[in-house]
Formats: C-alpha cells, sequence, structure tokens
C-alpha cells in the first residue's frame, strides 16, 4: 500500500481516495474502472521513486487498459508542485479522458481544504486559471464542472462535506 503511512490531514490517506469515489459517485461515474482510479490515482507520484517502477508494473497488469492510462495522466513529477502540476496538465492533453478523473479528485481536496485548511484552499484558487485552461476545459462531465466551480467558488459547506465523510469507512486500526 503506497499510502499505508501517509496522512490526510489527521486522517488517514485513504480519506481522500474514499472522497474522491464519492465525488465520482455523485457525478454518475460508478463503474469498476471509476472506482479502481479514485484509489489509485495518486499512488505512482506519490510512492518512492525507487518503487515506482514496480508500482507501474503491477497497474499495468492489474487495471484495465484505460484505468491504468488515467493513473498514468494524473501522475505529475517535477521539482516543484508548478512542475508536477504542468507534466500532469500535459499527459492529460495527451489523455483528455482523464480530465474528470482530475477534476474530481480537485474537488475532493478543495471541499476538505475549504473548511480546514484555508491556506491549502487559497493555492488552488490560485491555480484556478491554470487548472481551468488545461483541466476543466476537457471535461466531459458537466455536474463536475460545476461543482469544481462552486467549489472553487468557495460555495462549500459542511453539510456538503459532512455527507460524503458520512460514506466513507473508517479504516483506521
Amino acid at each position: 500500500n503506497v499510502h499505508k503511512d501517509d496522512k490526510y490531514g489527521d486522517k488517514p490517506y485513504t480519506h481522500h481516495l474514499y472522497a474522491v469515489e464519492r465525488v465520482l459517485q455523485d457525478s454518475g461515474m460508478v463503474n469498476l474502472d471509476d472506482i479502481h482510479i479514485a484509489h489509485c490515482h495518486d499512488a505512482i507520484e506519490n510512492c518512492l521513486e525507487e518503487e515506482r517502477e514496480e508500482v507501474i508494473t503491477f497497474f499495468r497488469m492489474n487495471l484495465s487498459e484505460h484505468a491504468f492510462a488515467v493513473v498514468w495522466a494524473l501522475s505529475g513529477f517535477g521539482e516543484n508542485r508548478r512542475l508536477r502540476n504542468m507534466d500532469a496538465y500535459s499527459k492529460i492533453a495527451t489523455y483528455p479522458d482523464s480530465a474528470d478523473y482530475k477534476i474530481a479528485d480537485r474537488i475532493a481536496n478543495g471541499e476538505s481544504a475549504k473548511l480546514w485548511k484555508p491556506d491549502l484552499f487559497d493555492m488552488y484558487v490560485k491555480e484556478d486559471d491554470e487548472f481551468t485552461s488545461n483541466v476543466v476545459s476537457l471535461a466531459n462531465n458537466q455536474y463536475l464542472v460545476d461543482r469544481y466551480h462552486n467549489t472553487i467558488s468557495g460555495n462549500v459547506s459542511e453539510n456538503v462535506v459532512g455527507e460524503w465523510e458520512m460514506r466513507i469507512p473508517d479504516l483506521e486500526e
């Protein structure tokens, strides 16, 4: 498990993965590939560099061709956040079917950050123009586009996040 010891705020990192799954489900994206992508979308970029080839090989063997292509497209590499974003954006442009998944990821991050990490939310707001031109412009799912714009505008309530958090299993041991 790439994220075994990672945290998402004060929760296990799996909390974020389930949040992305819930956003996808809310948008009607509920097939097995969608679930695999939600749970694997950060693994390649977040694993240790010396484990990366092993993770990539595992995903190539165990995910559908589509799911692997999306997970790869969402994996940004670089020395800083801007370079990582630009790397991911170029891959998303090459495989535009991945845009909806990146939007779902940003929604989950933005909704959580708006309520509990204002500095992080401000970063997402500053990145909005670039994110919109590189990712949102490629979207196929209007629900995700609308929810993203609501999120980045700050229209997030504890009720919305609390509702999807109630559907996230408590996996702490």
